[in-house]
């Protein structure tokens, strides 16, 4: 199965989790970024106000994917208004499979996953598996059996 992973991350904790499973799937990996920085405060803000944000290029096309994995930060309990911005953008996701992975510092991580699986089953993607983690997880690097389980799923 060819996939796709679509990784943001502000502190680098989601990229660290999406660069694993990448390599153990062999999939290729496309970076959500936004064109204009703002504060954190800001960020925080307009994600609970849940806006989207101008990202930069990247691969936003599904053609010749057979599966799309997220991969997102929680911020202020929402997603991210960069990743809104990328679920917006995505095009030929019918019939495509998904994968949710979830980053947080202490909670919000279910409705982040479960917003996203909403948003893309609107897009007539079918979900595959999910893999929620806490940061201090991630730094500590205790989640490798996390990843092998999602990439069996995603498989």
């Amino acid at each position: 199965m060819k996939t796709l992973i679509a990784c943001y991350s502000f502190t680098g904790n989601t990229l660290k989790v999406a660069e694993d499973l990448k390599a153990a799937i062999n999939a290729d990996l496309t970076r959500i970024e936004v064109q204009k920085d703002t504060g954190y405060l800001m960020k925080c803000v307009n994600a609970m106000l849940k806006r989207r944000t101008p990202i930069k290029p990247c691969k936003t096309d599904l053609k010749g994917y057979d599966a799309l994995v997220i991969c997102s930060p929680v911020w202020a309990w929402n997603v991210p208004p960069a990743v809104n911005e990328y679920l917006e953008e995505l095009k030929n996701c019918d019939g495509r499979k998904l994968g949710v992975i979830v980053t947080c510092g202490s909670s919000g991580d279910e409705s982040v996953m479960n917003r996203i699986r909403t948003e893309l089953a609107k897009k007539k993607m079918g979900f595959l598996g999910s893999m929620l983690l806490k940061e201090a997880d991630v730094q500590r690097g205790d989640y490798a059996d996390k990843v092998k389980a999602l990439a069996a799923q995603l498989q």
